[in-house]
């Protein structure tokens, strides 16, 4: 129900693959490859950016219940309240506020951050060399050089996309105490090597969450949806990805929705309303006919 050309969103120029997973999502390469990806935005596209995007089987769960569902899942992740970087409780509420501060579907943000960094939990894939919560290669780091048009970094860059994510930052600084108007210029106006031991060490994991979920929400102002099977074109869970990794995009919704599903199980209300959105997004013929009791979390 997302479909749309995107055929007028785009200018391109070369880049390198974004970040591999490591946690569920295995690493495709380890050296950096090239392609052709999406520099500029057009005026659709900025809307999009600046869209809510949360899913309709989300939009009706309240803030107490997102971050239950959240917090649950991270904690059993992590095994227990602690993780190497941060505990349960803390990196729930930074992806709550990440997620609806840059108009991303919380259970999507929170599935990129789960199958790239087990929450954050894991900052540094010693193989590839992704760095931080939603594990950033050179191109991540890159594209925010380019489109911030930092020093040295400009000839990408375009002045609409800067200005969104302007106005992302302005919209999401008044809600974390880590975070201000220039976090993410600061960050990246450094030279990669600073970018990647400041991800690597959780320095400011705040400001970690909030770049993954403007880097997912550039994909979906691409896109215009998550995910969807019968799509011929990527969504924005497989571009996060890069392409790199095969079904990428199909693990990564199934771990949004395990999230969804976590806390309502007995809630045979919210049980349909989420199978209609997997139905509605193409999911699998056999999710569309299944009985909802026999789901498995």
């Amino acid at each position: 129900m997302f479909k749309k050309s995107i055929a007028a969103l785009l200018t391109f120029a070369t880049f390198q693959i974004p970040a591999q997973a490591i946690n569920g999502m295995p690493n495709a390469c380890h050296v950096d490859q090239v392609q052709k990806a999406a520099w500029g935005l057009s005026q659709t596209g900025r809307e999009r950016f600046l869209s809510d995007a949360t899913l309709p089987g989300n939009l009706s769960v309240s803030d107490n219940e997102i971050y239950e569902r959240l917090y649950s899942d991270i904690k059993k992740t992590y095994g227990g309240e602690k993780g190497n970087f941060g505990d349960a409780d803390s990196i729930a509420r930074k992806i709550k506020w990440a997620a609806e501060c840059t108009g991303n579907d919380f259970t999507m943000l929170a599935a990129i951050i789960k199958g790239e960094s087990m929450y954050c939990h894991l900052l540094h894939n010693k193989s590839g060399g992704d760095s931080g919560c939603g594990q950033f290669t050179s191109a991540s780091i890159n594209f925010f050089k380019n489109q911030l048009r930092l020093p040295g970094k400009i000839e990408n860059g375009h002045p609409r996309m800067k200005r969104t994510i302007e106005d992302i930052m302005n919209r999401c600084a008044p809600g974390s105490s880590y975070v201000n108007e220039d976090s993410l210029a600061n960050l990246f106006a450094k030279s990669k090597d600073q970018i990647r031991q400041e991800l690597r060490t959780g320095k400011n994991l705040s400001l970690d969450i909030l770049a993954t979920a403007v880097y997912l929400k550039f994909y979906y102002s691409i896109s215009g949806f998550y995910y969807n099977a019968n799509s011929s074109k990527p969504g924005a869970l497989s571009r996060y990805n890069g392409g790199g990794v095969a079904n990428y995009g199909s693990m990564a919704y199934n771990k949004a929705i395990k999230i969804s599903h976590d806390i309502c199980m007995k809630d045979e209300s919210y049980l349909e309303s989420m199978q209609e959105t997997a139905c509605s997004l193409g999911e699998e013929a056999s999710a569309c006919s299944m009985n909802i009791a026999t789901i498995e979390i």
